[in-house]
């Protein structure tokens, strides 16, 4: 399940389809060398590491489109590893 919200000037989108703890520092920092910057659930909950954040609120639609590329790209890729 997706949340998609906007609080005080901010837009996110707050998302929960992980069924399996993903998110750790690697994944970030994977995310991070492609110019994709989410915010980690374990820095809302240290235990949390099947949720993101993402702020749509200063991309361009192109931009978004890319970035959800590149998230995509990087899900698959850990999947692949944690299933090894």
């Amino acid at each position: 399940m997706w949340r998609i919200g906007a609080n005080q000037g901010e837009a996110f989108i707050f998302g929960s389809s992980f069924h399996e703890p993903l998110v750790d520092k690697d994944f970030f920092m994977k995310l991070l060398q492609r110019q994709v910057l989410i915010n980690p659930g374990y820095i809302y909950d240290p235990q949390d590491h099947q949720h993101i954040r993402l702020s749509y609120a200063y991309a361009t639609y192109e931009e978004l489109q890319e970035g959800l590329q590149i998230l995509h790209e990087c899900v698959v890729e850990a999947i692949g590893r944690k299933s090894k």
